[in-house]
Formats: structure tokens, C-alpha cells, sequence
């Protein structure tokens, strides 16, 4: 599909949340960036939605419906074989836009030597209150697993890069797609790739996404967010993408915190196995292991399935 010069693409993946994907699309087509088009991917038969997007009365909007529920990845994908811009921004259906996101992201990109990831200042908003971050863009030579992984302060709140805070060349999109084989960590699997690629990340130094944090809202694909295993061998999978410093604080930190809510003690002696053997820990890596081996030998174990 030939791209339009200038055009932004905004992929927006949904699937049975009419009501919240239509405030997500309001918040586009009030972008001062008014050389846009929304492409939503309905993730599967979904006439809910598509009455919803049927009564909205702008010539911006299209959608399609796939066929089966494919998973959130592979529904940004198929957006984004669909879009027509030069650029394709992703966002997720229960997000919002600040008004002037695209129009401080494409100045950005046009400045760049080199296609590039173009991100933005995040307000994290949960339920008790909001962050604001990251505090810097990655440094010259900083490996991306380290600026993703690594906070500056332990048990550190709020998203470094998050799916619809970014925005890339549409044709980068196209080379590096989303993996539509994973359920979870998808967004810091595609970081990585495009990193691995040589992709350079530029961040806007001002709030322009509220990503609304909820570990209870169902997402498209399901939701796995207790899983220290499906964490576990994501990183296993993906440990050449990452630094053996990252690595480590993968381990002892996000894997060790679910294990640990989970209540399972002897996962995380093999945690710290493995992340010695082949990760590089840090003093507060390892501190901050320690609390969630008292958490987790502390913790009523759950009931097996069944």
C-alpha cells in the first residue's frame, strides 16, 4: 500500500469496550495535528463496536473486523499493513491523548537523521494517583534493557515506554512487526527488537499520553498478570536481546514480585540461580529480592486450579 507523505497512522487494537474506545478516539481527533487517519482493528465479530464506530461523523476513521480474535500484536500488525501515513502511532483503546502528542512527536521525527521511535512523558494513572516519567531519554550508548529495566530508585512507579506513547516510520513498523506468538511483555519485545535493529529512541520532554494502569482490566489476548513462569520464559527467550545487568534485575525484580504473590517461596531461590549465573546483580537488585522473599515465605499460598 502506497504511504501519504506526512500522514500519521494511529493503529488502535479493541475488542468489546465500545464505550472506552470512544473516548480513546475522541482524544485523537482532537489532536492539533490534524493530518491523521484512525485505523481501529476489531479484534474479532464484535457489532457492539461497530454500531459505536458507525455514529461517529468523521471521515478519518475506518475500521475492519477480523475474522478471529488474533491477539493484540498481531491486530497492530494488521493495522498496520493497513495504514496509509508516513508514520504509524499505536494506541491502546482505554488510553488518552494530550492534544498536542502527534504535533510534538512529527516535529521530533523531522528533525532526526534516521528513522527513529519518537516516545513522549507519561502520566501513569492508577487508581490512588498518578506519575509522571521517565525523567530522561535513554543516554548515548545506554543498552535499552537497562533504561527499560533498570529505574534509578527501587520499586520505582510509572512506564518508561508504553505502547501508545510512540510512534515510528510506518515502514520500521512494517520490517520490525509486533510478535503475534506472545500474550504478554509485547511492547517490551518490540522495544528490543527495534533496538537490536539499530533503532535509535528520541522521547518528547513533556506529559502527552495518560496511560490509565489497571492490573484488573481484561486486554485483547487475556490476561496472564500473575504468571512469574510466562515472565520467566520470556526473558529466557529473549536474554540476547538484553544486558546481563537487565537480565538480573529482570529476575530478582518482576519475576521475584509475582512469585511472590504468588506465594511460592522456592521459585525464587531458582531466580537468583540463574540470575548469578547468568545475569550481573546489583546491591539493590539484590535488596530488593530480599523483600519479596519475606513477601513471598510470608505469603498464604494459592489454592491449585481444580
Amino acid at each position: 500500500m502506497s504511504e501519504t507523505p506526512g500522514l500519521v497512522s494511529v493503529v488502535i487494537p479493541t475488542r468489546d469496550r465500545p464505550d472506552l474506545l470512544l473516548r480513546t478516539i475522541g482524544t485523537v481527533l482532537e489532536q492539533t495535528y490534524r493530518r491523521l487517519e484512525v485505523v481501529v482493528v476489531i479484534d474479532g465479530p464484535d457489532q457492539a463496536t461497530e454500531r459505536a464506530l458507525a455514529g461517529v461523523a468523521d471521515e478519518r476513521l475506518r475500521w475492519l473486523v477480523n475474522e478471529s480474535s488474533l491477539g493484540g500484536a498481531e491486530a497492530r500488525n494488521v493495522g498496520v499493513r493497513e495504514a496509509r501515513g508516513e508514520w504509524v502511532a499505536f494506541l491502546d483503546d482505554d488510553d488518552e491523548w494530550l492534544p498536542a502528542k502527534l504535533e510534538r512527536q512529527v516535529s521530533l521525527l523531522l528533525q532526526v537523521d534516521r528513522p527513529s521511535l519518537v516516545s513522549c512523558r507519561i502520566v501513569t494513572r492508577t487508581p490512588t494517583r498518578d506519575f509522571i516519567g521517565p525523567e530522561r531519554e535513554p543516554r548515548p550508548g545506554e543498552h535499552l534493557s537497562d533504561y527499560l529495566f533498570r529505574p534509578r530508585r527501587p520499586f520505582a512507579r510509572g512506564a518508561r515506554l508504553q505502547t501508545s506513547a510512540v510512534i515510528v516510520p510506518r515502514r520500521l513498523a512494517l520490517d520490525v512487526p509486533w510478535d503475534a506468538g506472545l500474550r504478554r511483555f509485547q511492547d517490551f519485545d518490540w522495544f528490543l527488537r527495534l533496538a537490536a535493529a539499530g533503532t535509535p529512541v528520541r522521547i518528547v520532554p513533556e506529559p502527552l499520553l495518560i496511560w490509565y494502569f489497571r492490573q484488573d482490566r481484561p486486554t485483547i489476548g487475556g490476561s496472564h498478570a500473575r504468571d512469574w513462569r510466562q515472565a520467566l520464559e520470556w526473558i529466557e527467550q529473549r536474554r540476547h536481546l538484553v544486558s546481563r545487568r537487565a537480565y538480573a534485575r529482570w529476575l530478582l525484580a518482576r519475576v521475584a514480585a509475582l512469585a511472590a504473590a504468588a506465594g511460592e517461596p522456592e521459585a525464587l531461590g531458582e531466580l537468583l540461580r540463574r540470575a548469578r549465573r547468568h545475569g550481573s546483580a546489583g546491591i539493590v537488585d539484590v535488596a530488593q529480592f530480599g523483600v519479596y522473599w519475606l513477601l513471598a515465605r510470608r505469603a498464604p499460598r494459592e489454592a491449585s486450579p481444580g
